[in-house]
């Protein structure tokens, strides 16, 4: 299923190509903008692409990401050749910037696709839940279950810092 909508921006057309190039990055594609968008001049390959696996995990370190994240999208860049989108990285440190903004990166996902407010909200009420059933449920008369609702409620609370 497809589904379209439409977003008026005022902007300048700085801030327009940024905007257009964070969404093409995470794979959103723009139609009938009614603003022409330039072509971004040549790509800068010193700033582009990262020389080593070891000074991008520097930088991640740096901006409080994991090294694991580094590892992925270290592999990610060489895979596809660096370029997201379809199109060539530009600045790969504003790459890593704007992938923790958009919270993109393993490390930053949670059991529902992220740790975003959402998944938040629905961890919440699945607790209150659980709380309920665990009410209705007396000692003895299902011990696995009460494992089981125990279990997930502290992994709930802990994964989404709950209580």
């Amino acid at each position: 299923m497809k589904a379209s909508i439409v977003i008026k921006i005022d902007a300048t057309p700085e801030k327009l190509m940024e905007v257009a190039s964070y969404l093409a990055g995470i794979g959103i594609q723009i139609e009938g903008a009614s603003v022409p968008i330039a072509k971004a001049g040549p790509v800068n390959k010193e700033k582009a692409r990262c020389k080593s696996e070891k000074e991008m995990a520097a930088y991640f370190a740096e901006q409080g990401l994991h090294v694991s994240d580094a590892t992925y999208f270290w592999n990610k860049m060489l895979s596809s050749d660096w370029s997201i989108g379809g199109r060539p990285v530009r600045d790969w440190r504003a790459a890593v910037r704007t992938w923790k903004a958009g919270a993109f990166f393993p490390s930053q996902k949670g059991e529902w696709g992220s740790t975003n407010r959402a998944a938040k909200e629905q961890a919440a009420k699945e607790i209150a839940r659980l709380r309920e059933d665990f009410k209705y449920l007396s000692p003895g008369s299902g011990e696995d279950r009460l494992d089981q609702i125990r279990s997930r409620i502290s992994m709930l609370c802990k994964q989404f810092g709950l209580s």
